[in-house]
């Protein structure tokens, strides 16, 4: 089921962060805003990595062992793709649809809209 509270919420927040947001990288794209605002945190903060820290609700297939650099300690991760998409409970088109790197704002409203359409049939 489509959460479009959390679809409008991330819309809106990037519509009022546009300074922030580049849809054409993972760390600060459409995707990465809805799983930041669904409570989720950068597994290397430090890093321009698009890897989440795994949680309990995570499925087992979307979790990754990570290393940032070679000998470092792995940290369980998950894409901020496969979260977000998780989260907003999208299926996988819908996903593709909506995170296409060369998205404007234009367009994430026109899918967004479309999205909740689909929702409420």
């Amino acid at each position: 089921m489509i959460n479009t509270e959390l679809l409008v919420g991330t819309l809106h927040d990037l519509d009022r962060n546009r300074a922030e947001w580049r849809q054409s990288q993972w760390r600060s794209c459409f995707a990465a805003r809805a799983a930041i605002l669904d409570g989720g945190e950068w597994a290397f903060p430090e890093l321009d990595l698009w890897w989440l820290t795994a949680r309990d609700d995570d499925p087992d297939d979307d979790v990754r062992m990570v290393s940032p650099k070679p000998r470092a300690k792995k940290v369980r991760c998950v894409h901020v793709r496969d979260r977000a998409a998780r989260v907003l409970g999208l299926a996988s088109d819908q996903a593709d649809r909506l995170f296409f790197s060369t998205n404007a704002l234009s367009r994430l409203y026109t899918i967004v809209s479309d999205l909740c359409e689909e929702a409420a049939a």
